[in-house]
């Protein structure tokens, strides 16, 4: 529901907000999920494992407090090299605004921990209305705000609103849960979690900062390259197109991974039918609103945004085979980590960063446009997510195998 509201006011912002503006933040939010993939050293992913309360609120505290100590340090570091960072960035407009990256990523941070502490009490009910509540008061923000003044901070603002709003409820969640354990916090059980779950900070942040900059990089390399203007028409493209994949994805992901630990344990081969029927599914769903971008984008989005958004849909356009491969494969993208190939996952990270910077960065070597750049980037992006289905098939392939050899011994 909360995608659905972000896709319904677009339209709405993109009258009140210029692509220099929409450029701004998609910057601002770029930093938040590259600095906030990290920002409890991953310590909330250990939040499910304890088998007591107490040990989990222990850890919830710890990812809290390492939470406010990254974000005061943000701060200091936004105080010395902030001014230089955001020239170099080509958003010497977002330098007024700096200050609300630490507050974001901090209310991005105390989110997730809670999350995960909803999630361990199996209050899922619960995320869904803060998640409605994230994207309304982000929505209603940048809308009023936008109204009254000029410029990106409204879209600054509501997105710091947004991140913050609904972590009241789910404070309160824990507050309820888990009072009494809170109150017996010993800072020596607080160290002894950090050293049972160090996995967490040592592995599992490398794995997530890899997979967030992969997804994030465009707008921080497209600024300093051409300006925020393109990254304006970029961005608002990527949330029109990204909100239906989110929101029809999540619910095929949810589906899908409950099943994969089971079937890859007891019957490998109905796993690769289960993937292959996923897959084929998902491109069928797809194919025709991809078909529609590619033939008509430019013409739809001037038309729903307005004309100084002509550019989002020649991009939209161009990335059209891009967005249906995230479609097809997303979904099925957390297999190899569920399969226990994390190594592989890593890798595969790390070649799509690389292919991303060198799609980007060679048409601004040989002068070539920024038409040139994104259609590009979309290939690059378009061979990694086929390298990764690859990848996955190869190894469900390989557990049938397994499962065949042993069921002949």
């Amino acid at each position: 529901m909360g995608q659905l509201i972000l896709f319904i006011i677009s339209p709405v912002l993109s009258r009140i907000y210029g692509p220099i503006d929409f450029g701004v933040m998609a910057i601002f939010t770029s930093a938040i999920a590259i600095i906030g993939v990290n920002s409890s050293f991953r310590y909330e992913l250990a939040i499910l494992l304890p088998e007591d309360d107490k040990e989990a609120l222990h850890v919830v505290v710890l990812a809290l407090i390492l939470n406010f100590l990254l974000t005061l340090l943000l701060f200091v570091f936004l105080f010395i090299l902030g001014d230089a960072l955001f020239t170099y960035l080509n958003a010497v407009s977002l330098i007024p605004y700096m200050y609300i990256l630490p507050i974001s990523v901090f209310g991005l941070g105390v989110y997730n921990v809670l999350s995960y502490w909803a999630i361990r009490k199996k209050e899922y009910g619960k995320i869904a209305k803060t998640k409605f509540s994230q994207s309304l008061g982000m929505s209603i923000t940048q809308l009023l705000i936008g109204v009254m003044s000029s410029g990106p901070i409204g879209l600054l603002i509501g997105d710091a609103f947004g991140r913050i709003a609904g972590s009241g409820a789910l404070g309160k969640a824990v507050l309820k849960d888990g009072l009494d354990y809170l109150k017996q916090f010993k800072f020596k059980k607080g160290i002894y979690v950090a050293l049972k779950y160090k996995n967490f900070p040592l592995i599992s942040s490398w794995s997530g900062f890899f997979n967030v900059v992969g997804l994030q990089l465009p707008p921080l390399v497209l600024a300093p390259l051409y300006g925020s203007s393109v990254v304006g028409w970029y961005s608002l493209g990527s949330r029109v197109v990204g909100a239906p994949i989110a929101l029809l994805g999540k619910a095929v992901t949810q589906v899908y991974i409950s099943e994969v630990p089971v079937l890859a344990k007891n019957s490998p081969d109905k796993l690769k039918g289960l993937l292959i029927v996923t897959t084929k599914r998902l491109f069928l769903i797809g194919i025709l609103p991809t078909l529609l971008l590619i033939f008509f984008g430019p013409k739809m989005f001037a038309f729903i945004f307005g004309d100084s958004w002509y550019k989002t849909g020649v991009f939209v356009q161009l990335l059209g085979v891009m967005y249906l491969m995230e479609f097809i494969v997303s979904p099925v993208s957390q297999t190899l980590e569920l399969l226990g190939s994390q190594v592989q996952q890593l890798i595969w990270q790390i070649i799509r960063i690389t292919l991303v910077f060198s799609a980007f960065f060679l048409p601004k070597y040989i002068g070539a446009g920024v038409e040139i750049a994104i259609s590009l980037y979309g290939l690059a992006m378009s061979i990694s997510y086929i390298l990764l289905l690859l990848l996955i098939f190869f190894n469900v392939r390989k557990l049938v195998k397994q499962q065949n050899k042993n069921s002949y011994l």
